[in-house]
């Protein structure tokens, strides 16, 4: 779903990452396509990387063959924490702007990490890249307005969630006023998850998951989205697109599960443009695969 081309070998969970699965992710293209704005990257990627049972990473998420300098920029965070605050982009509060200058220039005379960096082979050009997109987020006011959730009404933020979901949403909304042209939010694993049963992959209890916990989650922070989008003048020319690379079985699997259903699921589209209140392809009598692609 993140770069448009199955992994390889097909039906194997766990592919690695590397050549053949290295094609590059829709965020790194939009870098790529779009270079980064001035303070900001281009395509940010949110809370943290998509990975399964065992921290193991799945490909398809970064630059691939197009260099690891057009990766997309991923940030780790909690937003929805007190106090929450980005490591590397907002600044220490001992650390002043004019003492950042200092070791800005400081840094920039010094050669020997660019001499290591080619001793090991990699070359100085993706050390300097990331380095100076993290100075520019760190010196950009933009950045750091951005990342200042405080600064919402919390009335708003208990609109969206006060769970790691629903207030990285709401970042994102901030970013898109920021200039960012493609944010990434990943659903990531939340307290109380089992490896039986993580997150969206209900193998167990999917009913009472998805009554109780999930789509609760899911449709604060959706419909309060689009709704402040609309609000700010940004739905039209913003694309909101809900989506993952499968859904799940119409028939139970032990009972209360649901087993991985990718020949026919739902995607959710909304704002930049696209006409309403509509929808576009049709699954089969039991939701199992596509049976008309074209009927809208």
């Amino acid at each position: 779903m993140l770069t448009g081309v199955p992994h390889q070998p097909k039906n194997t969970e766990n592919a690695k990452v590397g050549f053949p699965n290295d094609w590059p992710s829709l965020a790194a293209i939009n870098r790529i396509a779009r270079g980064n704005t001035p303070g900001m990257p281009a395509s940010l990627v949110l809370p943290e990387h998509i990975w399964n049972t065992g921290g193991i990473s799945w490909p398809g998420q970064d630059a691939g063959f197009m260099g690891r300098t057009n990766d997309p920029w991923l940030l780790h965070c909690m937003p929805h924490e007190q106090g929450f605050a980005l490591p590397g982009v907002t600044l220490p509060t001992e650390v002043a702007a004019p003492r950042l200058s200092d070791r800005v220039a400081l840094s920039r005379n010094l050669d020997a990490t660019e001499r290591q960096l080619e001793r090991l082979g990699e070359g100085p050009g993706l050390f300097q890249k990331q380095q100076e997109t993290a100075l520019n987020l760190v010196q950009s006011g933009a950045a750091r307005r951005a990342f200042r959730l405080e600064e919402e009404p919390e009335s708003l933020r208990d609109r969206y969630g006060r769970n790691r979901w629903g207030q990285s949403v709401l970042l994102a909304r901030r970013l898109v006023e920021s200039g960012v042209s493609f944010i990434q939010v990943n659903w990531t694993r939340m307290p109380g998850d089992t490896t039986d049963s993580p997150a969206w992959d209900t193998h167990n209890k999917n009913a009472e998951r998805l009554k109780n916990h999930l789509m609760p989650i899911m449709d604060a922070a959706y419909a309060t989205l689009l709704e402040d989008l609309a609000e700010r003048g940004l739905l039209d020319s913003t694309l909101v697109v809900w989506t993952s690379e499968f859904g799940r079985t119409s028939w139970g699997e032990s009972g209360t599960g649901r087993d991985h259903n990718p020949w026919g699921y739902t995607q959710w589209l909304a704002g930049g443009g696209l006409k309403a209140g509509f929808t576009y392809g049709e699954t089969d009598e039991v939701g199992l695969q596509v049976a008309d692609k074209d009927k809208a």
